[in-house]
């Protein structure tokens, strides 16, 4: 049975401008209506948009996506899961550094702020 993408859309609880997105690069299988225009889904399309939808809360980029699910090997997507977690211990660090520089501002605001009002 073939769905429309709304219906797709209100099953997977993504935008149809996403649905349309990952079928344009490839990650959704899709039949196209030439007369009306419509693009219409398998059945297995609910199915995949939770994988891409669950590896993109992750963290991962399109391109590796479209790359685990089209022909990732367990040792590839080992591979994937040790590149992001590198990624992510980088930005975590990365984001700390950024809360530090923030305190240290604030914590100078309360100080021009103080001498300010005193003065």
């Amino acid at each position: 049975m073939n769905y429309k993408i709304g219906t797709i859309s209100r099953q997977s609880g993504l935008a149809v401008q996403t649905i349309r997105e990952y079928a344009d690069r490839g990650l959704l299988e899709m039949d196209k209506d030439d007369k009306s225009n419509y693009r219409y889904f398998d059945a297995n399309a609910v199915n995949k948009t939770s994988a891409i939808r669950r590896l993109r809360m992750m963290g991962f980029t399109l391109d590796e996506v479209s790359d685990i699910l089209s022909n990732a090997t367990h040792e590839r997507y080992h591979q994937f899961v040790g590149d992001l977690i590198e990624r992510t211990r980088r930005r975590i660090e990365s984001l700390e550094e950024i809360r530090g520089l923030l305190e240290n501002h604030s914590r100078q605001l309360e100080l021009y702020d103080k001498t300010l009002y005193q003065g």
